[in-house]
């Protein structure tokens, strides 16, 4: 099985610290986020809105739409299933994620800025930023996957269903 906190986002929607190689997909009415250890998002650019809450099933990436303001990504997502959230707290399916990508103007860092509102269970947004490096041209990314032998990759492998 692929690791637990890629497949689902853990909070962070694919990109996290430990998330592997992530390929980004720029086209003029979407975004789109496929992640080597599995795990695909659609950030929509051509305006439309997010469908009714009530007639959507909530998923780990929930639904996400975007613009941007000058050269930073502004998405905003909705319709999440219930967990955790890789910079500390929580998420319900009523949580709304503001996310900022920006990438600095020399292209090798990019920085994302994730704010979590829910009134629900945040007395103010929760925000906290991710900083990620660009590998250097001809650089080769390496396949990477989980190794439920390592004591540290097994922690976030999801044991499969017990029968009993």
């Amino acid at each position: 099985r692929p690791c637990a906190n890629a497949a689902r986002g853990n909070g962070a929607l694919l990109l996290n610290p430990d998330s592997g190689r992530i390929h980004i997909i720029e086209h003029k009415d979407q975004v789109i986020l496929a992640g080597e250890r599995g795990g695909v998002r659609h950030i929509y650019l051509d305006g439309r809105p997010h469908p009714p809450l009530a007639a959507r099933v909530p998923t780990p990436a929930g639904h996400s739409t975007g613009r941007y303001e000058g050269n930073v990504l502004v998405v905003d997502t909705i319709g999440l299933t219930p967990g955790g959230v890789v910079g500390g707290g929580a998420r319900t399916a009523d949580t709304r994620l503001s996310e900022r990508f920006e990438v600095a103007p020399d292209g090798r860092t990019m920085t994302i800025t994730y704010t979590w509102q829910d009134p629900k269970i945040y007395q103010k947004p929760h925000t906290y930023s991710y900083f990620f490096d660009r590998l250097p041209a001809n650089s080769y990314a390496y396949e990477d996957w989980c190794d439920a032998g390592d004591p540290i990759e097994r922690q976030s492998i999801v044991p499969p269903e017990q029968r009993q």
